[in-house]
């Protein structure tokens, strides 16, 4: 049995890791039996970070590593139900949700102060008191820092707005009027676009990226409908 580690469910999402939902959303494609495990230590987790799976003795960790086993284990294809024209636009929309606006939703959720009081500082929660500020801190510092040197965190908030005024109308145009990324079917880069735009629409934080997002009407049903396959018991709380 495959062993899913992840955060569980928090800020009304399925898990508040955008890859954590795209590993899931893999592992529901595949249709191999699975059980979830939220009670994991994610600073002893492999590359310290969640995901990561256990299968036949194996570890594998990262939501792409996951998706290469799967692959290669049990001969997954994830896109073979995709329009094999729609895969390469498909992949490009997704390295851009992981290149740029997965590290702009984080810059919303962790630097934004009203935003961190709600929902990242409750990652602390279990740390003693004398150590909670100081460690809570430290990781603030550290994805500060992150985005400094990733370059999206030397913009103003004005210049990342523009920044995802465009991505938002890119990506909506990529879409067009197909139903997936991958066509009348999800391909496995639908996974993590769907995850990061479920996060990005979700209103329990709030951020002027999503309302870019809110406003491409395709993206938002097309959000809704993977979540309807993949989690169809979510009630995902979108609104501009």
């Amino acid at each position: 049995m495959i062993t899913l580690y992840t955060f569980g469910s928090s800020f009304n999402l399925p898990d508040p890791s955008p890859y954590v939902m795209k590993a899931e959303i893999l592992l529901k494609m595949s249709k191999l039996p699975y059980e979830v495990d939220t009670a994991g230590d994610v600073t002893k987790a492999p590359k310290g970070k969640f995901p990561y799976i256990t299968d036949q003795g194996k570890t594998i960790a990262d939501s792409s590593f996951i998706r290469f086993y799967l692959e290669k284990e049990y001969g997954i294809d994830f896109d073979s139900k995709a329009d094999p024209s729609a895969l390469p636009s498909a992949f490009m929309a997704e390295k851009y949700c992981e290149d740029n606006l997965y590290f702009l939703s984080m810059s919303q959720r962790w630097l934004n102060q009203e935003n961190f009081e709600k929902g990242p500082k409750l990652f602390f929660a279990k740390i003693p008191w004398p150590l909670r500020g100081l460690i809570s801190k430290k990781v603030v510092k550290d994805i500060k820092q992150t985005l400094w040197l990733q370059g999206l965190g030397r913009h103003s908030l004005e210049e990342q707005i523009q920044l995802v005024e465009q991505g938002s109308d890119m990506l909506a145009r990529l879409l067009g009027d197909r139903s997936f990324f991958g066509g009348d079917a999800p391909c496995g880069s639908d996974a993590f676009i769907a995850a990061i735009l479920c996060g990005t629409l979700n209103n329990f934080f709030d951020s002027p990226f999503r309302i870019c997002f809110a406003e491409k009407e395709n993206l938002v049903e097309y959000t809704k409908r993977m979540f309807q396959i993949f989690y169809p018991d979510y009630q995902p709380s979108f609104s501009k």
